[in-house]
């Protein structure tokens, strides 16, 4: 049996021409949308902050994972610090806001992986609600009402709270 080197060639070339055209493609596209995408990130990153710190106007970086929030006068009214910590699913990351009196103003979950219907109800309004006021360490079961069904993950976004009370405590306010 000869081999027919016509046969191997020519659907090579043909292939190795399409894949070249589908990567420039996709780089193009990357390239014009990047820094759309990265804008549209960042308002919907400063939308989450203006809901756990309402009375804040503008926000400026002050560490990696906090920012302060100050009014339309430029007066500090808070600050948000953002943590992560594992949940039952994998690791939670939440955005929890602290007002000028040092207590917590808003909780929300940036991200997660708990179950669908029990531990991503920790995501849900009425159970982050309860959070508000809070300035000292809470527990779950003491100050804080867990999820039926959902322990872990009520717990996960206690001790995340818990630790951005700290951060802002030993770090934040420090400086």
């Amino acid at each position: 049996m000869k081999l027919d080197i016509k046969k191997i060639i020519k659907p090579t070339i043909s292939l190795f021409v399409i894949c070249l055209l589908t990567t420039t493609f996709l780089a193009v596209t990357s390239a014009l949308t990047e820094k759309k995408i990265l804008e549209r990130a960042e308002q919907d990153i400063n939308a989450t902050r203006k809901i756990v710190l309402s009375t804040a106007d503008t926000f400026e970086e002050v560490k990696d994972n906090a920012v302060v929030g100050k009014d339309e006068n430029g007066n500090i009214v808070g600050h948000v610090i953002t943590v992560t910590i594992k949940g039952y699913g994998g690791n939670m990351q939440v955005m929890v806001g602290i007002d000028s009196d040092e207590k917590v103003s808003g909780v929300s979950i940036l991200s997660h992986s708990e179950t669908p219907g029990l531990g991503a109800k920790a995501a849900d309004d009425g159970f982050l609600s309860q959070f508000k006021g809070i300035n000292s360490e809470a527990e779950v079961g003491v100050e804080i009402d867990s999820i039926s069904g959902a322990t872990i993950s009520s717990a996960a976004v206690t001790d995340a709270v818990n630790k951005a009370l700290n951060e802002y405590i030993t770090e934040v306010k420090s400086e």
